[in-house]
């Protein structure tokens, strides 16, 4: 295994380390994706690694993102109301 050390988190500022098999670390310097790299690896810890943010840091600047909020007032997935909706994606169609 060995130790990654991640760039500085875009939300928090620290930055992160992650044990990885040696094979793995070593086809990502030379040009593979992520996805190819690290394919067993959870999508949070691999956007650590190409980005720095950690996974709970991403849940903090995109609380919402996993929601699709088809509903018409309120998403009972998230629990956000249509009005935050609007105001999160830049206004109102009014």
């Amino acid at each position: 295994m060995e130790i990654i050390f991640t760039k500085p988190c875009i939300h928090c500022g620290d930055t992160g380390m992650l044990a990885v098999p040696r094979e793995q670390v070593i086809k990502y310097i030379y040009g593979a994706h992520a996805q190819e790299a690290f394919p067993d690896m959870s999508i949070e810890l691999r956007e650590q690694i190409i980005s720095g943010t950690h996974p709970k840091c991403w849940d903090e600047m995109f609380p919402n993102l996993d929601c699709d909020h088809v509903y018409e007032s309120h998403c009972p997935k998230c629990g956000i109301e249509q009005d935050e909706k609007l105001q999160q994606v830049g206004g109102n169609d009014e």
